[in-house]
């Protein structure tokens, strides 16, 4: 068996015949086609011509209307399953920031907790981009003890730009402190150093 990253020469001739195959049939039964039309009177054959492409044009736009419905109905059932992820997260984390003013501390052992579970759920659910933000921000975060260096909150804010894009919000024009800004009340002074 050969190395996933070689190339694989057998693999390759294998595809390149089949495809040559599809393209000779095509090119006989196109062969055929202009045989027989051309044995046809002419208002027949364009009759038939007209015929054949309305139904040729019908099909492809039906298998097309239902190939991008069924990819939007898959996004909708995929957004569904995401919101609760995201919405759960951030409630952690604004659980987190305000333990102090809350009253409610969060103790090592429900950070851990919730890690493990985000991070179970994020594998199947997450897009790529949030999937790599959120490594990178978990191993930034494990690292610190005590007030997160800026740095690490604005990794933590690629995070949740990455995850409100993930949810829908594709082309967000929110600029570098903007989000991070609803909660770091002192935003500013972090952006200008």
């Amino acid at each position: 068996m050969a190395n996933s990253g070689e190339f694989n020469w057998r693999q390759f001739l294998a595809g390149l015949i089949g495809v040559l195959l599809v393209l000779a049939v095509i090119g006989l039964i196109v062969l055929l086609i202009v045989r027989a039309m051309a044995a046809l009177d002419s208002e027949v054959a364009i009759a038939v011509l007209g015929a054949g492409g309305t139904i040729t044009v019908s099909v492809i736009s039906l298998t097309i209307g239902r190939y991008l419905e069924r990819k939007r109905q898959i996004e909708a059932d995929t957004r569904l399953k995401k919101i609760p992820l995201y919405e759960d997260f951030i409630s952690f984390w604004f659980r987190v920031l305000y333990q102090d003013q809350l009253g409610k501390p969060v103790t090592q052992k429900e950070l851990l907790k919730f890690f493990v579970d985000f991070t179970k759920v994020a594998t199947v659910w997450a897009s790529d981009d949030v999937i790599r933000k959120w490594r990178q921000t978990r191993q930034e975060f494990e690292g610190i003890h005590g007030e997160a260096p800026p740095r690490s909150l604005f990794m933590f804010e690629e995070l949740l730009l990455a995850i409100r894009r993930d949810a829908g919000y594709p082309s967000t024009q929110l600029r570098r402190g903007e989000l991070l800004g609803l909660w770091v009340t002192d935003i500013d002074r972090f952006l200008e150093s």
